[in-house]
């Protein structure tokens, strides 16, 4: 097909799958099927989006911090499609064509099973109209929804820019039935 909208959701439900199968890929790869280095999956899940959005590195510079944290498979998956749509939201939404500008990504610990994740760009900030509390895209109550799945809150702040600080706890494995 030729219509954006259709290759719009066609990208974004692509790279949601890419999201998980990431993480399914450095399970098997490290031979521990309990845990990931999630720091390592956070730069390479954020390195994929830029090929896919084909992001000019010169006009948007992109950082990663991400703390070479050991997270489980139950608290991965939410969080590793959280990424996807901050990222992808700000990789769409917040810079006019032809401008520079930053998008930062950091994951950090905030105490024990207490993680801090915060996706920070200097754009032009989300609208008025986008009440993003009440889920302004499908995207934005995916955030919401997983984020609650994890024991945790988001905050958003807009000033010359917007950045979402997402709260979470590590969810600890529980036996398949």
């Amino acid at each position: 097909t030729e219509d954006p909208a259709v290759l719009s959701i066609l990208t974004e439900s692509r790279n949601r799958v890419k999201s998980i199968a990431l993480i399914h890929e450095k399970l098997y790869r490290t031979g521990d099927l309990g845990e990931i280095d999630f720091g390592d999956y956070v730069r390479d899940l954020v390195s994929d989006l830029l090929r896919t959005y084909r992001i000019d590195h010169e006009r948007i510079r992109v950082s990663t911090h991400a703390e070479p944290v050991g997270i489980n498979i139950d608290t991965a998956i939410p969080c590793g499609l959280i990424i996807n749509e901050l990222v992808s939201n700000a990789f769409k939404h917040a810079f006019k064509p032809g401008e520079e500008g930053n998008l930062q990504i950091e994951l950090v610990a905030e105490g024990e099973d207490e993680y801090l994740l915060t996706v920070e760009d200097d754009g032009i900030g989300m609208g008025a109209e986008v009440n993003w509390e009440e889920g302004g895209s499908v995207g934005l109550r995916l955030v919401k929804d997983l984020t609650q799945q994890l024991e945790g809150y988001v905050e958003c702040e807009m000033n010359g820019g917007t950045r979402f600080k997402v709260h979470f706890r590590r969810l600890h494995y529980r036996e398949r039935e």
